[in-house]
């Protein structure tokens, strides 16, 4: 009896270690997948680690299931996996495969904000990515400002104009947050570098001055110059008379010309009707419009008016002489551009 059990014993333990051996050569043999190739793993809200591993046995990408589930358990990370999509190779092993998954190490797209857009016109590039989850498509501005943690907070020209990486299937609140909280930086270091000298009296102003900056000119080393030709006339009284507002304040009557009447139209927005700065930004500024607006070129120009020449620049001019000559060979420019 006793050299039965004995000899049981030594089988079981045979067995055991042949076991051992076994687990600890899968776990370190590469996944299944060919070299040329990668293997996407999207795992959504809610999978359980059991789940993810029954579909990469089911797609042969690991040999058993219970392979990552007892290292899981051994590790106590079952329960710690993040969702997401992950691109997965043969340099991973299982442990690898664990910590990537734990870590939450998933493929990151990308969406750029360009500068000059209106906050609905950035929320229509939010939702018409089909990475992006739209949580809040049709809200209003007050249910989308509270949903990021900013009730009473009006959303134009609040959110940074940039490229911003994302796990498919984020939220848009998500990414409306991180670009009201980098706006907000961005905006609180060019203000405590601004120079003492300007017109602008609080960070919202020059938010609001950077804002029509940014719609005036796309080029860059433009933007301090005409921030100087504002500033300018905010000093003296002058109203800024400013197209760009204009066009925002028409809102949807706009329809792509701007004619006399419409200048004479009062709105909010209107600068050749109403003086100083319109309530709020009109558009999303970039951080060079920002620095522009709050470090202004110090000149005695009162005007600009585009060249005309196709290259998106303007011709500034210190009288109202020498401004309407500009104006006419804008005209002249444009004439030939447009035959």
């Amino acid at each position: 009896m006793g050299k039965l059990f004995g000899g049981l014993l030594l089988v079981v333990l045979l067995l055991s270690a042949g076991l051992y051996v076994w687990y600890q050569d899968a776990l370190v043999s590469p996944l299944n997948i060919a070299t040329s190739e990668n293997y996407t793993l999207n795992i959504k809200k809610g999978d359980t680690l059991n789940a993810v591993a029954r579909r990469l046995e089911n797609d042969g990408i690991i040999s058993n299931a219970l392979l990552i589930r007892l290292h899981a358990k051994q590790q106590n990370q079952a329960h710690k996996i993040k969702a997401g999509q992950y691109v997965l190779d043969n340099k991973l092993n299982i442990p690898e495969l664990l910590i990537k998954l734990v870590e939450g190490k998933v493929v990151l797209e990308q969406i750029t904000i360009p500068e000059g857009l209106t906050f609905r016109e950035m929320l229509a590039l939010l939702h018409n990515n089909s990475n992006i989850i739209p949580s809040l498509k049709d809200k209003s501005d007050a249910e989308i400002m509270l949903a990021i943690g900013q009730a009473d907070v009006t959303p134009e020209g609040q959110f940074l104009p940039e490229t911003y990486r994302f796990a498919k299937g984020t939220e848009d609140r998500v990414i409306l947050k991180q670009s009201f909280n980098a706006m907000q930086e961005v905006l609180k270091a060019a203000w405590e570098n601004r120079n003492p000298d300007i017109e602008i009296k609080t960070p919202y102003e020059a938010l609001i001055l950077a804002s029509i900056i940014e719609k005036e000119t796309g080029v860059f080393d433009e933007q301090a110059t005409i921030a100087g030709v504002f500033n300018s006339r905010l000093r003296i009284g002058m109203r800024l008379q400013t197209d760009p507002t204009v066009i925002y304040g028409m809102g949807d009557r706009y329809t792509g010309n701007i004619r006399k009447r419409d200048l004479q139209t009062d709105t909010p927005y209107n600068t050749y009707t109403r003086s100083g700065l319109p309530p709020t930004p009109i558009a999303l500024p970039g951080k060079n419009a920002i620095m522009a607006a709050l470090n202004p070129e110090q000149h005695k120009k009162l005007y600009f008016v585009a060249t005309g020449d196709g290259d998106g620049r303007h011709y500034f001019s210190e009288s109202l002489a020498e401004h309407q000559l500009a104006v006419q060979r804008y005209l002249r420019n444009y004439r030939k551009q447009n035959k």
